[in-house]
């Protein structure tokens, strides 16, 4: 059952990459960074809101919501530096 959550997990963010991707084709050349970095923090947002849902119903322990949750916020340090 843990995986599943974790396959959703990573639906989620193809989705959410996917609807973004029109738009930041758009944004010019020097913009892109700042708006791909913008919209990581919406997709990281959305990712643990997702998570907490799956974990309030039962569906995740919460050990695995802490291991994805560090996974998480390592990203989020790689995109910041």
């Amino acid at each position: 059952m843990e995986h599943l959550e974790l396959l959703l997990l990573g639906l989620l963010t193809a989705t959410a990459a996917l609807a973004v991707l029109a738009r930041l084709v758009q944004v010019p050349y020097e913009g892109r960074a700042d708006s791909y970095r913008e919209f990581m923090g919406h997709v990281f947002g959305a990712q643990r809101e997702r998570l907490r849902l799956l974990r309030d119903q039962g569906h995740v322990t919460d050990e695995v919501r802490r291991r994805v949750e560090y996974d998480l916020d390592l990203e989020e340090a790689r995109l910041s530096t």
